[in-house]
């Protein structure tokens, strides 16, 4: 009776945990979708990163990973050291670290009056956690200031980050690279959208908000991390008295 009772407690725990971790069979508890969003980048993709990218000019662009349809809206996008973008930017580098080719592309605004939006389809229920970066490459006139607001199941542009300010230039700490980590809720498989807005003053044709890309991790429940985490420890315990 006990062997059957701990099989049984191992097998609730699985279905639990593939119930809520799983939004595409690749996207699991733990794991982080990487996505980079940007223009025609040629030698500049992140190395590790999947790609969302379009034309320079396109104001929306789209793309599908892992399942999930990722659009960003904004006016359009910038790669430095480019066949359109030329010697106007130079290739960020991130002096402690990987992420050049990151922080040296995205997708952006350059004026007050204009949002980047960045939606997310196709998520399955649950609770998720996102860091997007926003580095400019290009020195602006004065600091670019944002806010960001998240519509998820229960929110309606409801604002989440008050007066963020991106980081910019040729060069760049970790400490010092712009990220936003905003957590949301999927349920009954609602879209989500987060909205980075540039504020008004100081921010003019000059200046340029990006998103360079962002990390979506899935958070699990307390409770099937702790149904997951007995089951576990049953299996082993079973083992070994047999």
């Amino acid at each position: 009776m006990k062997t059957k009772s701990l099989v049984l407690i191992a097998s609730a725990a699985a279905t639990a945990c593939l119930t809520t971790s799983a939004y595409a069979a690749t996207f699991l508890v733990g794991e982080t979708m990487q996505v980079q969003t940007t223009t025609d980048v040629g030698t500049l993709l992140q190395a590790g990163w999947d790609l969302v990218d379009g034309s320079r000019n396109q104001v929306s662009i789209s793309g599908v990973v892992d399942g999930v349809t990722i659009t960003v809206d904004g006016s359009y996008g910038r790669a430095a050291g480019t066949s359109s973008d030329g010697g106007n930017y130079l290739v960020t580098n991130h002096t402690d670290g990987d992420l050049d080719n990151l922080l040296s592309s995205g997708r952006l605004v350059n004026n007050a009056a204009d949002n980047i939006d960045l939606t997310l389809q196709g998520l399955a229920d649950g609770d998720y956690s996102i860091t997007t970066y926003h580095h400019t490459f290009y020195s602006p006139s004065d600091d670019v200031t944002f806010d960001v607001l998240v519509t998820d199941f229960d929110r309606t542009d409801v604002l989440v980050h008050n007066d963020l300010v991106s980081s910019f230039g040729s060069s760049v700490t970790t400490a010092d690279i712009s990220t936003a980590v905003t957590f949301f809720t999927v349920s009954g498989g609602n879209d989500v959208t987060l909205t980075f807005d540039p504020e008004a003053t100081g921010f003019d044709g000059l200046d340029q908000l990006l998103l360079n890309g962002f990390q979506l991790t899935f958070v699990p429940e307390p409770s099937s991390t702790a149904l997951l985490g007995l089951g576990l420890s049953s299996l082993l315990l079973r083992r070994r008295r047999s």
